[in-house]
C-alpha cells in the first residue's frame, strides 16, 4: 500500500513540476520576445491565414495586459496573388485592443479599435482569382466586435 502512495506521489511531483516548467518557459519566451517579433508573427499570420502581404513600415508596439493593446503605423497591405496591382488598403495609424480571456479559446473579442488615415481599395476579384479551393488559405473566424466609434 504504501509503495503505491509513493508512486503516486512521485507521480503528482512529475507532473506538476513538468506543468510549472512550461509555465516558466512560456513566461521567459513572453518576456525575451520584443516588437519586431510580434511584427514579424502579425505578418506571417495575415500571409498564411488571409493571403495578404503586410508590410508593416512604420512604429509597432505591443503592450500585454488582460487586455493587449497592439498600435502600428504606415500599414500596406497587397494581395499576395496579384502584387502588380495597387495595394488594398493603406493605414496611417492602427490601435487594436482585444480581450485576453476569449483570445485563449479561439475568440477574437476587439475591445477598441481606432483606423486612421486610411485608404481602402475594394475591386471584384473573382474572375482574377482562379485558384482552386484547395490552394485558397483556410478560412479565418470573423472577429467580435464589441463597439465600434
Amino acid at each position: 500500500m504504501s509503495n503505491s502512495i509513493r508512486w503516486i506521489k512521485a507521480v503528482l511531483l512529475v507532473l506538476v513540476g513538468t506543468i510549472v516548467l512550461c509555465v516558466a518557459l512560456l513566461t521567459i519566451l513572453i518576456a525575451t520576445l520584443h516588437d519586431d517579433h510580434y511584427r514579424w508573427i502579425v505578418t506571417r499570420a495575415a500571409r498564411y491565414f488571409a493571403g495578404l502581404e503586410v508590410a508593416i513600415e512604420g512604429p509597432f508596439a505591443v503592450e500585454l495586459s488582460s487586455e493587449p493593446l497592439i498600435t502600428a503605423s504606415k500599414i500596406r497591405i497587397t494581395h499576395i496573388s496579384d502584387p502588380a496591382t495597387p495595394s488594398a488598403a493603406d493605414i496611417g495609424r492602427l490601435e487594436i485592443r482585444v480581450a485576453l480571456k476569449p483570445l485563449l479559446s479561439g475568440t477574437i473579442l476587439i475591445r477598441h479599435l481606432l483606423i486612421d488615415d486610411a485608404t481602402v481599395t475594394v475591386a471584384d476579384r473573382s474572375e482574377a482569382d482562379d485558384s482552386t479551393p484547395e490552394e485558397k488559405p483556410y478560412d479565418v473566424l470573423i472577429p467580435v466586435l464589441e463597439s465600434v466609434t
